[in-house]
């Protein structure tokens, strides 16, 4: 064996020094493109969520106006939660 096979292939058959570097590289490539997929994904709920706030709030305005205690309450959990998961979204700094 010269020394451009050793460097391709170990004694026990596993891949050499480059092989093992090119594999990481093609992994580390894939991992990124999905990452930059998912951080995407997490960007278009965030603008939903946001977007629902303002629907959340008429809501609230609507109950008030008319009464309704539990339309009231139910609003306000779900205004909560939306602000809780935004708070959760914000956390991870996707938005830059």
């Amino acid at each position: 064996m010269d020394g451009e096979d050793k460097k391709q292939q170990r004694k026990d058959g596993s891949p050499g020094l480059d092989d093992e570097s090119q594999w990481m590289s093609d992994l580390m490539r894939e991992v990124d493109g999905e990452l930059e997929q998912v951080t995407a994904q997490l960007r278009e709920s965030y603008t939903r969520l946001f977007s629902s706030l303002e629907k959340l709030d008429r809501e609230i305005e609507a109950a008030v106006e008319e009464g309704d205690e539990m339309k009231y309450q139910a609003a306000q959990i779900k205004k909560g939660l939306v602000e809780s998961r935004l708070r959760e979204l914000e956390a991870l700094n996707i938005l830059s």
